[in-house]
């Protein structure tokens, strides 16, 4: 009787939480849209964070132990570019990499992140009112294979400031895609 117990209760762990296949996990985590601002990654104190996790959905600053999918910074020329991780070395070498595709949809009209198509190790030149899609890197907590997935839009760049301003969502269940606000469907 015991040992029966014992399998069900393997089969229901085994069954329920896991992130490996989306298909047959629940999401239990409802999307929200954030509004976060980011600073400069150069010119701006050491103690500003300039980078963004999707794990979590937080503000980070840059360091050896932070994990992020994507950083802020102004190029000499004044231009303003979102760097993913992989672009800054700053990802563990795996065949998932965080990065950003750029679209021409609008913020409220993506509802599905894409598989593919992200720009992982260059400079993403933005301007006010462009928007990306966001894969982070592959998530240790999740699974060995799953990434989270976003939304972005740019809002406002400050250069005097050395500020960006965006809104985002975040699908926070492991390895979904779908990117309306409340449960995804995907």
């Amino acid at each position: 009787m015991k040992s029966w117990v014992a399998v069900l209760l393997v089969l229901l762990i085994l069954t329920s939480g896991g992130c490996s296949d989306t298909t047959s996990v629940a999401p239990t985590v409802a999307n929200q849209v954030d509004t976060v601002s980011l600073a400069a990654l150069t010119g701006t104190p050491v103690a500003a964070a300039s980078a963004y996790a999707l794990n979590g959905a937080v503000r980070v600053q840059t360091t050896e132990s932070a994990r992020f999918d994507f950083a802020f910074d102004l190029q000499a020329d004044g231009s303003s570019v979102l760097l993913p991780a992989g672009y800054l070395n700053a990802v563990p070498d795996t065949s998932l990499q965080p990065g950003l595709a750029a679209t021409s949809l609008q913020f409220d009209h993506m509802v599905l992140a894409p598989s593919n198509g992200y720009a992982t190790a260059t400079a993403v030149p933005i301007a006010p009112g462009d928007r990306y899609y966001v894969r982070s890197a592959i998530v240790p907590t999740c699974s060995d294979s799953l990434p989270f997935y976003a939304k972005l839009e740019v809002l406002a760049v400050d250069t005097t400031a050395r500020r960006l301003s965006f809104r985002i969502l975040v699908d926070q269940n492991c390895g979904h895609r779908g990117l309306t606000p409340g449960l995804p469907t995907d």
